[in-house]
């Protein structure tokens, strides 16, 4: 009744629980970057998205994938800086593969991905850790969004093994274009 009552005050657009690429609009939480007509609505089971991801970053800077390449082996840091860069368009492909960065600690993965999301203007608080996430933590984390990027960290023999179990579930399923992600 109240939205019978307020429906000549309320603006209709359409309603989403994924944010990312909606035709011509990026759908953020917080925000929506081209055309109007999108909105996001969140998920029954919300993880507060909004205060965990965005754009914006530290800035862009047209240099800086440049650089990183000088820093680090360019058959490291390429397929990288290539995958970030394509991942906005993920939505409009069938089959969009995971990016795996491996290595021993304190190599300086973390830090690096940090970097290079940021530099891509993708801001997130803090990533979420395999060793502290659950099953259905994961499932909700990975379904909120179709094209930023979404970054698990602690993949390592520590972590639960239902999470574990879960999120290599998550990575064959957008391996072969599974309906369930």
């Amino acid at each position: 009744e109240l939205l019978k009552a307020q429906s000549l005050l309320i603006p209709r657009v359409r309603g989403t629980d994924v944010v990312g690429l909606h035709g011509d609009v990026f759908v953020m939480p917080n925000e929506s970057i081209g055309s109007t007509g999108y909105s996001y609505v969140p998920p029954e089971n919300d993880i507060n998205l909004g205060a965990s991801i965005s754009l914006g970053g530290r800035g862009w800077s047209p240099e800086l994938p440049g650089l990183l390449s000088e820093l680090h082996r360019v058959d490291v840091i390429t397929p990288i800086l290539g995958w970030v860069a394509a991942a906005p368009l993920r939505s409009i492909v069938p089959k969009f593969p995971v990016l795996g960065v491996t290595g021993g600690s304190g190599y300086g993965k973390t830090t690096l991905l940090e970097v290079i999301l940021s530099s891509f203007g993708f801001w997130t608080s803090q990533p979420t850790t395999l060793t502290g996430a659950t099953p259905h933590g994961l499932q909700s984390y990975v379904g909120a969004t179709n094209s930023i990027p979404i970054w698990i960290d602690e993949y390592r023999p520590g972590a639960r093994i239902e999470a574990k179990a879960a999120l290599d579930q998550i990575i064959r399923d957008s391996w072969d274009g599974s309906a369930t992600i």
